[in-house]
């Protein structure tokens, strides 16, 4: 425990003996030399309460206790998937489509970057064809033809 602790202190001091002998004089030398000895005096602060409470220092620092905050991300992932639905509906819209109903369908919305799972839309397209709106959509939401459910009326 205590060995990690003087190994972080002398490394933090060897990489400023380093940087010192190869930067050159002048005003950012001096910056770079206050900034690392913020680091070293960091290097030398932080585990100090975990030495003194006798804690290990290899947990000390572990993200076990991190929980992911699913209401969060499913707020998130409702405004990406308002995002994809306006993005669909403004091309199709310059395409002279009408009467565009776009409904995006995700297949975990607590994911961290959930998968779409497909995406409905209805549309009268009298100047496109089925193809040529399927590309649009293809375009705008980046997905599969299999993840897109067209209806033209």
């Amino acid at each position: 425990m205590i060995g990690a602790y003087l190994t972080g202190i002398t490394v933090a001091v060897v990489l400023t003996v380093l940087l010192e002998v190869l930067l050159s004089e002048g005003e950012t030398k001096k910056f770079v030399k206050g900034m690392v000895s913020l680091l070293i005096l960091a290097a030398i602060i932080v585990p100090l309460p975990a030495l003194i409470k006798g804690t290990d220092l290899t947990t000390a620092f572990t993200t076990a206790d991190a929980k992911v905050n699913g209401d969060y991300l499913a707020r998130i992932n409702a405004v990406r998937g308002e995002e994809l639905k306006n993005a669909v509906t403004n091309k199709l819209e310059v395409s002279e489509c009408t009467n565009v109903s776009v409904n995006v369908y995700f297949v975990d919305y607590s994911a961290t970057v959930p998968e779409i799972a497909f995406v409905a839309v209805t549309c009268n397209s009298p100047k496109l064809e089925y193809s040529e709106v399927k590309t649009a959509i293809k375009t705008a939401a980046k997905v599969t033809d299999e993840k897109i459910i067209l209806t033209l009326i």
